[in-house]
């Protein structure tokens, strides 16, 4: 339930019902709905929507851009290779560039 796009109050509020005069059923009901919608809506654009803070782990290549795996990528805040930090990368929305790869 911590991932929904959407609680079950902001839907009652929507249909403009008062979440505090709803019966249990209802209630459950505008959950299986903002978690459906969740879902269908993670599922199309392949990811979880979260905000995050993960460290990570890719294989690059030679390439000067390297994809990360989700978006929207909001900050980075540092950057190894072969276990030694680097400095002369740059964030582009979702990639990360480097004129060495």
């Amino acid at each position: 339930m911590a991932d929904m796009l959407a609680t079950p109050e902001d839907l009652a509020s929507l249909l403009r019902l008062d979440w505090d005069t709803l019966t249990d059923a209802e209630k459950a009901s505008l959950t299986m709905l903002a978690e459906i919608g969740t879902a269908v809506v993670q599922g199309e654009v392949r990811q979880r929507l979260v905000q995050a803070t993960d460290t990570i782990s890719l294989v690059g290549t030679t390439e000067s851009w390297l994809p990360l795996p989700e978006r929207p990528v909001t900050a980075v805040s540092s950057v190894s290779l072969d276990g030694q930090p680097i400095d002369d990368w740059q964030l582009h929305g979702s990639r990360l560039w480097r004129s060495d790869g």
